[in-house]
């Protein structure tokens, strides 16, 4: 049996206790929240605006208006 490697993890790896606190609100860190939410707004006002100009609205991939 090998042993488990103790090098660090790399940039960008997310652990299950990342995962924890980006899903349970009440862990999430109270700014970035606020910018989370602040940016929401404003993604929402601008395809809203979009849509009353008659204009199409098109997503990146992996983006939702969904939240």
């Amino acid at each position: 049996m090998t042993k488990p490697s103790i090098e660090p993890l790399p940039k960008g790896f997310i652990t299950a206790e990342d995962m924890e606190k980006i899903l349970d609100p009440s862990k999430r860190d109270p700014e970035t929240e606020a910018r989370r939410l602040a940016t929401l707004k404003e993604i929402r006002a601008d395809r809203e605006a979009r849509e009353a100009r008659g204009e199409p609205v098109i997503l990146r991939p992996g983006m939702s208006f969904r939240v």
